[in-house]
């Protein structure tokens, strides 16, 4: 958090062919996915995010758009896990 509670987001940009190029190949499976679901979810922890904006400038379709939508679960999940464990502190 930020003064006054305000959230602080890191943001992740992915654009043109290159971007789409990338995604694919971070996305290429979904122990793949989910590792850098788990990177994201450090790199928040350590530079004191609350989360990331996730932007993607490229037409997605098909079986990117199920593997981009698997790696925003991940993230989810391994954040709502460390909110729940904050909690029972």
């Amino acid at each position: 958090m930020f003064y006054g509670n305000v959230k602080v987001l890191g943001t992740f940009i992915t654009e043109w062919d290159e971007g789409k190029a990338t995604c694919k190949e971070l996305l290429a499976t979904k122990e793949s996915a989910q590792m850098y679901a788990e990177r994201l979810a450090e790199l928040a922890a350590a530079l004191g995010f609350d989360g990331w904006l996730v932007i993607f400038l490229f037409a997605i379709y098909g079986s990117l758009c199920s593997a981009i939508l698997l790696i925003i679960y991940f993230a989810c999940e391994l954040l709502l896990a460390d909110k729940y464990r904050e909690c029972n502190r």
